[in-house]
């Protein structure tokens, strides 16, 4: 048997069966845009499927007790994992990966499990917030010099209290990646600033094959905002008793120069704490520090949603086909394009560009792929319903 590594593929010994592009011959790189991933799945190149979770994951989710905790899966190949997870009633499992051409096949395969949610997309382009984030065979597919990014993007993607958890391999490799191998030591180095490490250790399930070549991880991020805040609010404390605070004595916090400086570092470190752990809050901070705010789209939830539609500016669109729309589709919706009609591009040309949109369709996979279309086309303001209509809480319209 053999696994992969988004499309590159490597035996149950974790050797590298090379199936090398003419860039990666000159260029020792990795190929990781949408077209060759997809000629992987095209050309029928999967012989690395094993056809089932793999073992430190499945004991990993069976130790798991919040169903309803939001988990992400990058890289999600044929999804296995996944499937274990929505049978196991985890209920919020987001599936992403770049290849529209395995994407497609997923969402025919999950077509009925409303517990998954699809999304097409670069993992250093993806933004949300997760509870937990399973690694498997994805971390070994992005070139090393990459990890740094892969580390960060992590850390920004899961909740304070969130977990990255999975499958590191513990080798290196004689031929050229991907998959690119490591060592504990390298990544202890790597994660340890990022993240608190709980396990980074070897796999005592590993399947034979592998036995002494996997470590397994299981981190928690570094609540850099928290100390941040402490800092500032602690400052702020002493400068509050140096020119403002209470001179008669009266006031026990503000008269008392070291409780005025506690007091001061706990409220900072609670109100950064909570602003680090909000999605939105977190969107303010990238643009206030300088960070990248030129995403295609934003995902939303339902419950968002909801408050957006409030307002009327607000233009929904569904993007699944006719005959999903006579199925019943979300009330409030303003217009029905099909994404896979040949005239979609042209539909969406007539569209005010500088408007408000708010796209949907069964699971977020096609509508995603229509944001990323329609900002190629000059539309600023897109907001993608997570998960589609499959996780939409309100009012559904039949006509």
């Amino acid at each position: 048997m053999v696994r992969t590594c988004n499309g590159n593929l490597y035996n149950a010994q974790g050797n590298n069966i090379q199936i090398m592009t003419l860039n990666n011959l000159k260029n020792n790189i990795v190929k990781s845009d949408e077209n060759f991933w997809n000629s992987r799945y095209e050309s029928g190149q999967t012989g690395w499927d094993i056809g089932e979770v793999s073992v430190p994951v499945r004991e990993y989710a069976d130790q798991l007790k919040n169903k309803s905790a939001r988990i992400l899966i990058p890289g999600c190949g044929n999804a296995y994992e996944a499937a274990y997870l929505s049978s196991a009633g985890f209920s919020n499992i987001t599936l992403l990966d770049l290849s529209g051409v395995l994407m497609n096949k997923l969402e025919k395969i999950f077509n009925s499990d409303k517990n998954i949610s699809l999304v097409t997309q670069d993992f250093f382009e993806h933004e949300g917030s997760y509870d937990i984030i399973i690694e498997q065979t994805f971390f070994c597919a992005i070139d090393p010099s990459m990890r740094e990014a892969y580390a960060e993007k992590m850390k920004t993607l899961l909740s304070d209290k969130g977990t990255l958890a999975g499958v590191l391999f513990n080798k290196e490799f004689e031929n050229q990646g991907p998959p690119f191998g490591g060592s504990e030591e390298e990544y202890r180095n790597l994660f340890s600033r990022h993240f608190h490490i709980n396990i980074l250790e070897k796999c005592r399930n590993s399947i034979a094959p592998r036995n002494g070549g996997e470590v397994f991880i299981n981190l928690k991020p570094k609540i850099i905002m928290t100390y941040i805040g402490i800092i500032i609010g602690g400052v702020a404390g002493f400068l509050y008793w140096k020119f403002v605070g209470c001179t008669s004595g009266t006031c026990p916090i503000t008269s008392n120069k070291f409780i005025s400086i506690a007091y001061g570092a706990l409220l900072g470190s609670l109100l950064l704490s909570t602003i680090a752990g909000s999605t939105t809050k977190q969107g303010f901070f990238k643009k206030l520090f300088g960070g990248d705010s030129t995403a295609a789209f934003s995902n939303i939830n339902a419950d968002e949603m909801k408050t957006m539609t409030n307002d009327s500016t607000y233009i929904v669109i569904d993007v699944r086909t006719p005959a999903e729309w006579k199925s019943g589709y979300i009330s409030g919706t303003d217009l029905f394009i099909d994404f896979n009609s040949s005239d979609f591009s042209d539909k969406i040309k007539e569209l005010d560009v500088t408007k408000n949109y708010i796209i949907y369709c069964r699971s977020g996979n096609r509508s995603a792929k229509a944001c990323e279309l329609m900002s190629k086309n000059g539309f600023t303001n897109l907001y993608n319903l997570s998960g589609g209509i499959n996780k939409w809480n309100g009012e559904i319209k039949k006509d």
